[in-house]
């Protein structure tokens, strides 16, 4: 049964809030992914070779006649095929340690659901859980 169906059934209170989280893709910490990719069963060797098209990563700037490159140190390529599975798999894992809070991650767009019998718990939960997905723009995670 989905969760507002749930509520609604049991007469309980529903919460949803919708982000837009585009730096979680630009924030996200190598290891991060990786952790979570190894919480998920993911093979070794596999985590390896994602880590290693990650890390090594140029972005160049160019202007007029002058370019300069830099290192990328952090965050998923736009428009890889990994991306958003990797972003997913980091912010649920943050997410999944919040007891009753639904996560739902589709493109750049997160959705927290929470449905129980009293709206101040709830509404605590969620917060907590929006906090936590900021995290994710932190530089040290």
């Amino acid at each position: 049964m989905v969760q507002g169906e749930k509520a609604f059934d049991q007469q309980e209170t529903a919460l949803g809030i919708f982000l837009d989280k585009e730096g979680t893709f630009n924030s996200t910490s190598y290891d991060s992914m990786c952790v979570a990719l190894a919480k998920h069963g993911v093979n070794y060797t596999i985590i390896q070779w994602i880590r290693t098209t990650l890390e090594g990563r140029l972005a160049t700037e160019a202007l007029g006649g002058f370019s300069r490159s830099i290192e990328v140190s952090r965050g998923c390529p736009w428009g890889g095929v990994f991306s958003p599975l990797l972003s997913h798999l980091v912010v649920g894992e943050l997410i999944a340690n919040s007891i009753g809070v639904e996560f739902i991650l589709k493109d750049m767009r997160i959705c927290l659901l929470m449905v129980g019998k009293f709206p101040n718990t709830i509404s605590s939960l969620i917060q907590w859980a929006i906090h936590t997905v900021e995290m994710c723009d932190e530089p040290g995670l």
